[in-house]
């Protein structure tokens, strides 16, 4: 996703849309990795998703530093 959202062909508006959708995508990721932790799942699951909740997380901010 770098290589796109460095282009000098993306658009801002292109970038604020990519921004939004990936932090859409990150809020209910961590909406899913609450309902995890209600239902009391296995450690190891949750210890997982916790994980991949840091990546979208990371992403997330990643993809902000891009927005002018």
């Amino acid at each position: 996703m770098t290589d796109l959202l460095s282009s000098p062909a993306i658009t801002q508006e292109q970038v604020s849309q990519a921004y939004n959708a990936v932090e859409s995508a990150a809020q209910r990721f961590e909406l899913f990795v609450t309902d995890l932790e209600e239902q009391d799942v296995d450690d190891a699951v949750l210890e997982a998703a916790e994980r991949i909740l840091d990546r979208w997380d990371a992403l997330s901010v990643h993809v902000a530093g891009y927005l002018r």
